[in-house]
């Protein structure tokens, strides 16, 4: 169950990552992508 759980948080963060620089024009760190994504 854990290891199902981080295999999400895994895959989360990853298209996080690879969408960050659609919504902004530069691209992020991940802190950044963060913040982009939750306002």
């Amino acid at each position: 169950m854990l290891l199902l759980a981080a295999a999400f948080l895994v895959a989360f963060v990853l298209l996080l990552y690879m969408v960050s620089p659609l919504i902004s024009p530069k691209p992020l760190a991940l802190p950044g992508a963060h913040v982009v994504f939750f306002r």
